[in-house]
């Protein structure tokens, strides 16, 4: 299940990467438009996130849930409100995850959420969550767009290694990783 769907790029990475997604919440009617056309098959639900009765979905059981909730409240081209933002959703999206109990969760936002406090809120109900920067120039595409991923499951990942990237760049060799 992904919350906060957009016009479907996170979805379209997850279906590539062989999850079928169950349901898509957005509630942006040109984008939830978008994610009908481009896959007619997938459920997509046109409401926000916050008012979705998820006890009704609960029984689909979702393996993932992926949540993309709005990053203005974190963001530095923003005033940086956090919490006290009325589109900081971190808190419907907690809420939203409570009652689906996936196995994973993954939370993608901007540089400067408080992605260890998310992160400590997941662990109460996962055996392990954290968190990474990761930056998608590293991984092939044509642009800094650095993202922070929370994640939460019953074992620890394995972050992905870069496989574009400056062989003398300072993180990887702190990290003790070759590109």
């Amino acid at each position: 299940m992904e919350l906060f769907a957009g016009a479907g790029g996170a979805r379209q990475g997850l279906h590539e990467a062989g999850f079928q997604h169950l349901l898509s919440v957005e509630m942006d009617k040109v984008a939830c438009s978008t994610l009908i056309h481009a896959e007619p098959a997938s459920p997509v639900l046109c409401a926000d996130v916050g008012t979705v009765d998820w006890s009704l979905y609960a029984p689909l059981e979702p393996d993932l849930v992926w949540a993309s909730p709005p990053c203005q409240p974190y963001s530095k081209g923003g005033k940086r409100l956090g919490a006290a933002d009325p589109r900081d959703c971190w808190p419907q999206t907690l809420e939203a995850i409570r009652v689906l109990q996936p196995r994973w969760v993954v939370i993608e936002n901007v540089k400067g959420c408080p992605a260890r406090q998310w992160g400590s809120e997941l662990r109460k109900n996962f055996a392990w969550a954290g968190h990474m920067l990761l930056n998608a120039v590293d991984f092939g595409v044509p642009q800094h767009r650095k993202r922070v991923f929370v994640c939460a499951g019953p074992a620890p990942l394995q972050w992905p290694s870069p496989t574009h990237c400056d062989p003398d760049d300072r993180f990887l060799r702190m990290m003790g990783r070759k590109p």
